[in-house]
């Protein structure tokens, strides 16, 4: 007679087996894009204020191409656009709904080309500053292109994770057992 260990488990069919500790990264990426949407979204309206205050300043010079504040105003709406996308992508990945898959994937999908156009732009405004003479100048303009290249570094990492994370086997697996109810071991 074969007795079986206390801790094996009979077979018994999918939806009769208990289910187990549900995976953590749903709450981890969900509060990441959540953060990171609101981190967005500050950062447009800091960056939207400063434009206005430095603007309003008579001693700064104002020799900015006309379009530039259309660009600017602009690029803050598709930002802002895309911010709320990963934010609700963040609370449905909290709540376990397969809706929050295909937001992350269009949030990455829309900020990468977003961030290639930044990065393009930044080098061409850099190209026609007129920045004054003066101990540090060299300096100032050798540190700005490392800057342009650090920012996107930082700002498409995670992008490109979710991108990734987002289109593996296992993950779109266990998304599309959000929908039916059945835990994907």
């Amino acid at each position: 007679m074969t007795q079986q260990p206390p801790y094996a488990q009979p077979d018994l069919p999918p939806e009769l087996v208990p289910p187990g500790e549900p995976s953590k990264w749903p709450l981890v990426i969900g509060i990441i894009s959540i953060a990171w949407a609101v981190i967005k979204a500050s950062c447009i309206g800091i960056g939207q204020l400063s434009q206005v205050i430095f603007r309003a300043n008579p001693r700064m010079p104002h020799d900015f191409p006309a379009w530039l504040t259309a660009y600017s105003i602009g690029v803050s709406m598709v930002t802002l656009g895309i911010a709320a996308v990963l934010l609700v992508g963040g609370v449905l990945l909290l709540k376990r709904r397969p809706a929050a898959r295909p937001l992350h994937i269009a949030f990455a999908c829309m900020e990468i080309p977003l961030l290639c156009l930044g990065a393009v732009m930044s080098v061409v405004l850099m190209g026609q500053m007129n920045l004054p003479t003066g101990p540090g100048t060299e300096v100032a303009k050798a540190m700005m292109p490392v800057f342009v290249v650090c920012s996107i570094v930082i700002w498409i990492a995670y992008p490109v994770f979710l991108l990734i994370w987002f289109l593996r086997r296992k993950v779109r697996q266990e998304v599309a057992s959000w929908r039916t109810g059945v835990q994907v071991v």
